[in-house]
């Protein structure tokens, strides 16, 4: 049986409980509510630490406040994942963020959580790690830190935090430098619950702010690549109502869901503008189900990348970071 270990921030320091979360839960099991709870009665921030079963090498950090699961990050593959749940509802998780650097045309790989932490004032995460080389070695290095907290009566997920990315070898790097990549799904001619066919999914636009220009995109249109450069640039991802009758697909049921936005800026502590943005859809057919990719609700079909060109990679990059999501459709 999967077993969770919930660690606590209260203000007589930390304390830790091991159980099983199911059976905890149905018996409303009086050490879970003291770690949720501090001393005045006020929710308290917490971590737990999940291994999904049947699967290998994947860890989920769960950040709860009270008993609000708000935010996990997932260890998998080298891969550090944020994946947010500022709401109440129970099925609104929906986009990724990889806040981590990679190659243009290689997988996303190299990264290792280093600490996720609660506090009297929210999660500390820690996460760093390389980029493989294609023929061995490491191409660049890079550490992301976070403080993350939630305010409830919002439905709102805040985070602040700095980025650094080392580059080995600029001479050498094998492609474009992406700082990070923001993944989600949008459904296109699909059935939806309560009849016809249409568009739905977990997010529906994307805007792109900074000192380079404002852009909008939406994934019907073309992958794009614009020139403009930014210094400071600010992507948001709008979450979206998904109703996709997935029965009538012939795959099994998905309840209808509002699913939380997204929003994630950077700042070059130096002020270089070298940032620039990109956007893809992919909608080729998958081979297993002989679908598009743009039909399927569980395929990351939808990929924001911020990315600086191999010509303009420099050594030594210093990011100031946030971010930010909201379940604005719950209203």
């Amino acid at each position: 049986m999967d077993r969770e270990t919930r660690t606590t921030s209260t203000r007589g320091g930390t304390w830790t409980a091991f159980g099983v979360c199911v059976v905890l839960a149905a018996l409303g099991c009086a050490a879970c509510a003291q770690a949720q709870q501090g001393a005045a009665g006020e929710a308290t921030y917490s971590v737990t630490q999940f291994r999904p079963p049947e699967t290998t090498g994947v860890l989920e950090h769960r950040c709860w406040l009270g008993d609000r699961h708000f935010l996990t990050l997932i260890e998998q593959q080298g891969q550090c994942i944020i994946r947010t749940h500022p709401g109440t509802d129970p099925n609104g998780w929906g986009t990724s963020l990889y806040l981590q650097p990679f190659v243009a045309g290689q997988e996303i790989a190299g990264g290792k959580v280093e600490a996720v932490e609660a506090t009297d004032t929210g999660i500390r995460i820690q996460f760093g790690g390389s980029i493989p080389a294609p023929g061995g070695g490491s191409e660049a290095s890079f550490t992301t830190s976070l403080a993350v907290s939630l305010d409830p009566e919002a439905k709102q997920i805040s985070g602040e935090g700095e980025y650094h990315v080392r580059v080995t070898k600029t001479a050498d790097l094998a492609g474009d430098l992406n700082l990070y990549r923001l993944a989600s799904n949008y459904l296109q001619n699909v059935p939806l619950k309560g009849g016809g066919k249409g568009d739905t999914g977990d997010m529906h636009e994307v805007s792109v702010e900074g000192d380079g220009g404002a852009l909008e995109w939406t994934p019907p249109l073309d992958d794009r690549f614009p020139q403009e450069l930014y210094s400071t640039i600010r992507v948001a991802m709008s979450g979206g109502h998904n109703v996709v009758d997935s029965v009538a697909q012939g795959f099994d049921e998905v309840e209808p869901a509002y699913k939380p936005s997204f929003t994630v800026s950077l700042t070059d502590v130096g002020g270089a503008r070298s940032m620039q943005s990109g956007a893809m859809y992919d909608t080729s057919v998958d081979p297993e189900r002989n679908l598009p990719r743009s039909q399927l609700y569980w395929a990351d079909n939808v990929g924001v990348v911020v990315l600086i060109q191999k010509g303009r990679v420099t050594e030594q990059h210093d990011f100031a970071v946030s971010l930010s999501s909201e379940a604005e459709a719950e209203g």
